[in-house]
């Protein structure tokens, strides 16, 4: 091979490679070509440099390790390593170019281990060296461990395999070269004999060639010319390009020209030229030399094309960008485009939105840094983001939230959209400040709020108003009858006649029943402050919950028959213990009793039912009276409400006898609801939990429930308000 290393090799950027490994390792190199020339170097140890190079004793050694290591490179074996006599240790790889050893790539000197300094001294005095400066020089030198500087030395064997590939491709690239001078030679030997033949297809061509000399005077134009600029050859012919070319173009196209020559590069340039009417017309060349037998540039071919349409829709395009970014700067939204994350565009109110005055400020600047998301908003964001990169062209309006620069925390209510512009894929962000929409919602929701409330207050006050209109009611009623009774009692005990001693014990009965309605109605009043206040308690004891049931029920077995009423108990077990207490077991069930005595229809059915379901116990009363209807079933355990709220209706009651019992249902755990049809019947399903107390808990309750009030005490109060 006659190249040299040199001259296949870019010198600067293997340099600036080296130099690289050099500024990790701090390890000296130095890249010798075969005549043992320097090409590349870093800094070499003082102890080389100022001592065993400067010795003629220690330069003989020098030589002596140099062609050593010359004899023993091996492409095989891809390095070497050496300790020469002098004490130090070097490395060297070759670089091997199409099978040519063409240069040598050194690593060192070093050490593998700390140096023997006696050694070194000893060295010094035998050739004369300064000690001293000579043993700091010898303390400068690298340490490295074996594989340490065999790690190095396979990084060097892999530099020279690349500096080696950049040879041979220089190399290929100057073959090559010399191919193409070979090949132009023919070409342009085969461009001269197809001349005439190359003018007869450029007569045709809707494109016009034409050949301009180095004056620039046109030797050749095409008979197209005429069909975009309107003139015939002869028109042009000996005249100069810069004559035809609009005043504001010509220094685009002369520089071009100088390009053109300089490099040799084709060019293509929009221009334009004047039409034979006189005006201008947008046309595109592209230039390219014609080139002698000798390489010389003698002619400049230009193809010329009409690009008056395509000048017009990228005027219009423009135009309508123009049009686009005022209507952008009248919109009150913010309006972000970015691409590769900088932004590309932004309107005056993005950028106030942002805390800029300027949109002028915001250009170029990362999207993210910009838009400051509130953390609570990042992960949706963020998720939106790589949607839009993975391909999705729209993202939905997303509420969120942003930091302005001064702190202050915006809403605001944002859409994204994914387009091509300029063949680069971007992405345009709506924002529009929602905070005072925000601002104005939260005020419409508390007065929906303070409208709920007011609401509420005056339908409770409503529900008050008749609660106590019906009070009034049924105090008035049983007063009014006490009264009655009284003053006929009167009348009978003045005229002393035992003849009436019938009607005074009848009116004597009716004084008790309303007393006893006022006394229920007493009690109710009472426990439902009780339970409102929080002082009524629930004395659970350990009892047999199928009994209980069965005696109150028993208990008003007369009652029910007396009022044409059939009664039936049923229960699927015959004995569960639960903690519960029996007075308000008592109190729930005479209460549901009443009421199906009440609004049972006349010969009708009242079954209770016991129902073991092993955690919960279930007990019902059902009628088949005039029942609910649907409407009002959500209401019936509310306080103070009443089904039928007239003062003429059928059945007395206060409104609160089923809210008692419901609270005293959930006070031992329980629920209670209520299946219904209208004018079929109703049924009452109350559910308790399966609880036992531990013995000492169930002692201290029976303790306090030792005094149990005369069940026909209790089924007279209840009862008060239904008149046989």
């Amino acid at each position: 091979m006659k190249n040299k290393f040199s001259d296949l090799v870019d010198m600067q950027k293997t340099q600036k490679m080296l130099d690289e490994f050099y500024q990790l390792t701090k390890i000296p190199y130095t890249v010798l070509d075969v005549d043992g020339s320097i090409l590349n170097r870093s800094e070499w140890q003082d102890i080389c440099t100022q001592f065993h190079r400067q010795h003629p004793k220690t330069e003989r050694r020098c030589q002596i390790s140099d062609a050593t290591i010359k004899s023993r490179l091996d492409a095989k074996e891809g390095y070497i390593i050496y300790k020469c006599q002098n004490g130090l240790i070097s490395a060297s790889t070759p670089i091997i170019i199409e099978g040519v050893h063409l240069a040598t790539l050194f690593l060192g000197q070093l050490f593998f281990k700390t140096p023997d300094m006696a050694y070194f001294q000893r060295q010094a005095e035998a050739f004369g060296f300064d000690v001293d400066t000579y043993l700091a020089a010898v303390e400068r030198v690298p340490i490295v461990t074996v594989d340490q500087l065999h790690s190095y030395m396979k990084i060097f064997r892999q530099l020279a395999e690349v500096i080696a590939d950049m040879g041979l491709k220089q190399l290929r690239l100057k073959e090559t070269e010399e191919s193409l001078r070979k090949a132009n030679d023919n070409l342009e030997s085969l461009v001269r004999k197809r001349t005439m033949e190359l003018a007869k297809i450029t007569d045709n061509m809707q494109d016009s060639i034409c050949l301009v000399n180095r004056e620039g005077v046109f030797q050749y134009v095409s008979p197209s010319i005429k069909n975009f600029l309107g003139y015939v050859p002869e028109d042009w012919m000996g005249r100069t390009s810069y004559e035809m070319i609009h005043p504001h173009d010509i220094d685009k196209l002369y520089k071009i020209m100088k390009l053109l020559i300089y490099n040799g590069l084709p060019r293509k340039v929009e221009y334009r030229c004047r039409h034979v009417k006189g005006h201008y017309v947008w046309v595109e060349s592209i230039v390219n030399l014609l080139l002698d037998d000798n390489n010389i540039p003698v002619k400049i071919v230009i193809s010329t094309r009409d690009i008056t349409e395509r000048k017009q829709a990228e005027e219009a395009l423009r135009e309508s960008e123009e049009r686009y970014q005022f209507f952008f700067e009248l919109l009150p939204d913010g309006i972000f485009v970015y691409c590769d994350e900088q932004i590309t565009f932004v309107n005056t109110a993005g950028a106030r939105l942002v805390g800029f005055a300027n949109p002028q400020e915001v250009i170029g600047k990362e999207i993210m840094s910009i838009i400051n998301v509130h953390p609570d908003y990042q992960e949706a964001v963020e998720e939106r983001r790589q949607k839009l990169y993975r391909g999705e062209k729209r993202m939905p309006l997303l509420e969120q939230n942003f930091i302005c620069p001064d702190g202050t925390i915006v809403d605001v209510e944002v859409a994204a959209t994914a387009f091509t512009y300029k063949g680069k894929n971007s992405v345009m962000i709506v924002m529009r400040d929602i905070t005072k929409r925000k601002k104005t919602e939260e005020l419409r929701r508390k007065a929906e709020e303070n409208k709920r409330l007011l609401d509420e207050a005056l339908k409770y006050d409503k529900l008050r108003t008749e609660f106590f209109a019906n009070l009034s009611h049924e105090f008035r009623t049983p007063l009014n009858v006490i009264l009655s009774a009284l003053q006929l009692l009167e009348v009978y005990l003045q005229n002393q006649s035992f003849i009436y001693a019938e009607k005074t014990n009848n009116y004597k009965n009716i004084m008790k029943q309303n007393c006893l309605r006022l006394l229920r109605l007493v009690n109710n009043l009472i426990d439902i402050t009780k339970i409102d206040s929080d002082f009524f308690e629930v004395n659970c004891q350990n009892h047999n919950i199928v009994n209980i049931v069965e005696d109150i029920t028993l208990s008003v077995a007369e009652y029910i028959e007396n009022n044409n009423l059939k009664l039936l108990f049923d229960t699927d077990v015959e004995e569960k213990i639960i903690a519960c207490d029996p007075d308000k077991i008592e109190r729930i069930m005479l209460n549901l009793l009443s009421n199906a005595v009440k609004f049972s229809k006349h010969s009708g059915m009242i079954r209770v039912n016991v129902h073991d379901k092993g955690e919960s116990i279930v007990i019902s009363v059902k009628d088949n009276g005039v029942g609910i209807p649907e409407e009002k079933q959500a209401i019936i355990f509310e306080r103070f409400r009443q089904v039928d709220k007239t003062f003429t209706r059928n059945h007395e009651g206060s409104g609160i006898g089923l809210s008692l019992v419901y609270s005293l249902v959930e006070m031992h755990g329980g629920k209670i609801f209520v299946v219904s049809e209208y004018d079929v019947g109703s049924e009452f399903v109350i559910e308790l939990p399966v609880k036992v107390l531990d013995e000492v808990d169930n002692t201290e309750v029976n303790e306090k429930s030792e005094i149990q009030q005369d069940y026909m005490e209790r089924i007279n109060i209840e009862f008060s308000d239904i008149y046989l």
